[in-house]
């Protein structure tokens, strides 16, 4: 069995107690920021670059893993196994259902690869940091001054200190926060060195974006902008608003239409309700213009706008125009997608929001 000679995280390269004690080709690691843990033998070569040496650089691929270990930590008991995809199966179907025995907790495999090789939003570590400040204030006073730590960087995603310079310094420009070290820091590299001297403490403005990420995090409204009627098919009209709302619902996400039974100025509700829902879903089908109108000030909003119409209302010629089957110009020159049947749509909107807006927070909730 290959040596470890240095007590290193293999995930975070913080200081970690290593151990033997789970077979020879599993060793176990407790590790100052990460927790702890166990890596297989395979799991081993693919962090290290194929060298089953601890490694020596970090890479966001191990910070991806590090951060997945502490968020398992905060949210389970147990002890996750480190694995490759090939052996993850057969690791997980040994662990997974595993009762404690004599005092022991659960044993869980993750696979090491597909987090180690998981896509990063690096637009988001700046956001994701000012969260990790206000976490840790706790109940503390709201511009109380604080130090941070390496543990959160690496929840952030953050890779290295020149990284955390660059992000805290945005912050800093953007006056979501202040920070001190005897007195001014003049650049982005000297708040790389000074990582763990300076204070730093969250602004009026930092507090106030954190209400509004939150505030649009628990958003799930889903506007749903369609005719009030289809002179040909009503019923194909219901059940395609039907599909659309099984399709935000499997996502975490409550769509609705506003109703022409509502009291007052129709306008002014519907305009309410684009504004305040998370985004839009325009049914282009019979080409009403209210759609039009709807989705445009959506868009003009900033927010996301999905434009689907039944097949056979996008013809592009003149005479189409008395049957309401010709698409407006401005609609071809944007993305939407056709559908031809209720369940075909269904499925088409579910991938289309996933891959552009994700999942809504409260589907993972217990």
């Amino acid at each position: 069995m290959e040596e470890i000679t240095e007590p290193k995280c293999w995930l975070c390269g913080e200081k970690a107690e290593t151990g033997k004690t789970l077979g020879i080709d599993i060793l176990t690691f407790d590790c100052t920021c990460c927790g702890r843990y166990a890596l297989t033998r395979g799991a081993r070569f693919l962090l290290s670059g194929n060298s089953g040496k601890a490694p020596e650089k970090l890479t966001q691929g191990h910070i991806n893993c590090a951060q997945y270990n502490i968020q398992f930590h905060r949210n389970n008991f147990g002890l996750p196994f480190w694995t490759n995809t090939q052996n993850y199966a057969n690791l997980k179907s040994q662990f997974e259902s595993a009762l404690p025995v004599n005092g022991e907790l659960h044993k869980i495999a993750l696979d090491a690869e597909k987090i180690f090789n998981a896509p990063v939003d690096h637009s988001q570590k700046a956001t994701r940091l000012l969260e990790v400040f206000a976490r840790n204030l706790g109940k503390q006073e709201a511009f109380a001054l604080f130090t941070v730590d390496n543990k959160d960087l690496i929840e952030t995603g953050i890779v290295s200190r020149t990284e955390a310079g660059i992000i805290l310094g945005h912050l800093k420009d953007k006056r979501l926060i202040n920070f001190t070290v005897d007195g001014k820091i003049k650049n982005y590299t000297q708040l790389s060195i000074f990582l763990d001297t300076y204070k730093i403490n969250i602004t009026v403005d930092g507090w106030n974006s954190l209400r509004i990420l939150n505030t649009e995090k628990n958003n799930n409204k889903v506007f749903i902008a369609t005719a009030f009627n289809w002179p040909e098919s009503d019923e194909t009209r219901i059940e395609a608003i039907a599909a659309i709302k099984r399709a935000c619902l499997r996502l975490g996400y409550v769509a609705d239409t506003v109703s022409q039974n509502h009291t007052g100025n129709i306008t002014d509700k519907i305009i309410s309700e684009i504004k305040s829902c998370k985004f839009l879903i325009a049914e282009f089908t019979y080409h009403n213009r209210g759609v039009y109108f709807e989705s445009g000030y959506a868009r003009g909003l900033g927010k996301e706008v999905f434009h689907v119409v039944m097949d056979g209302f996008t013809e592009q010629a003149p005479e189409f125009d008395k049957e309401n089957k010709r698409i407006h110009f401005d609609l071809a020159q944007v993305i939407f997608r056709k559908w031809k049947r209720a369940d075909e749509l269904e499925n088409e909107l579910y991938d289309w929001i996933k891959a552009l807006v994700g999942e809504h927070s409260s589907l993972h909730t217990n």
